[in-house]
C-alpha cells in the first residue's frame, strides 16, 4: 500500500510539478548508539547529523505533510515551491524517543510508516531477526555452532560458504529458517523485544 501511494506520487506529482519538485528524504533509524536489530541491514544516522540534515533542508525547503501532497495530487494542482516530505520507515522505538522531540522543536512534520505487526513489540521483522543472528554469530564464535548452521541451511536447500551473507539473505518466504537458527545460536527474540 505504501509503495503504491509513493509510486502514484512519483509518477504524477513529479511530472506535473517540473518547476517545483518534491524532495522526499527518508530515514530508518536515528541513534547515537548501536542498534543491533538494524546493525547489519543499513547504516543509521547519528542524532547531530540528523539535526544538521534538517537545518540544511529548512534553509532551502519547506516541510509539507503527506496529506497536502495527496490533496494536490487529487486536485491536480501544483505543489508549493521547494517543499520536502520527510518520511521514516519501519517505526522503530527511536522515532518516539529521538526523532519526534527533534521534529517538535524544529517545527517539522513527517510521515511515519509503521508496521502494525510490530507495534508494542509484538513481533520483530524477519530482517531485524537476521541482523540479531549475525550479531550473535560474531560474538559466539564456535566451529560446532557454525557447522550446525551450515547443515540447517542445506536442509532449506540454501548452499553458501558465508554464514553472515546467508543469514542476511534469507528471503521472507523462508523466514522460519531464522527461528531455527535462533535455536541453534541460543538467541531469544522475545527476550530481546522485552
Amino acid at each position: 500500500m505504501i509503495f503504491s501511494i509513493f509510486s502514484r506520487i512519483s509518477s504524477s506529482v513529479f511530472r506535473s510539478s517540473q518547476p517545483t519538485p518534491l524532495l522526499v528524504p527518508f530515514y530508518h533509524v536515528i541513534s547515537d548508539e548501536a542498534v543491533l536489530h538494524t546493525k547489519y541491514l543499513f547504516r543509521h544516522k547519528a542524532i547531530e547529523a540528523f539535526k544538521k540534515d534538517l537545518d540544511f533542508l529548512l534553509a532551502s525547503y519547506h516541510p509539507i505533510a503527506l496529506r497536502r501532497v495527496l490533496e494536490c495530487r487529487n486536485a491536480h494542482c501544483p505543489l508549493p515551491d521547494k517543499c520536502f516530505l520527510l518520511t521514516f520507515d519501519d517505526g522503530y522505538r527511536e522515532m518516539s524517543d529521538v526523532v519526534a522531540p527533534i521534529l517538535l522543536v524544529k517545527g517539522v512534520n513527517a510521515t511515519f510508516f509503521v508496521n502494525s505487526a510490530f507495534v508494542d513489540n509484538k513481533d520483530l521483522c524477519y530482517a531485524s531477526k537476521a541482523s540479531l543472528l549475525v550479531e550473535r554469530l560474531k560474538r559466539e564464535k564456535s566451529a560446532n555452532v557454525e557447522w550446525k548452521l551450515f547443515r540447517l541451511l542445506r536442509s532449506y536447500n540454501i548452499h553458501s560458504t558465508n554464514l553472515t551473507s546467508a543469514i542476511l539473505n534469507v528471503p521472507y518466504n523462508r523466514r522460519a529458517l531464522l527461528e531455527d537458527m535462533a535455536t541453534v545460536l541460543g538467541a531469544d527474540f522475545p527476550a530481546y523485544l522485552s
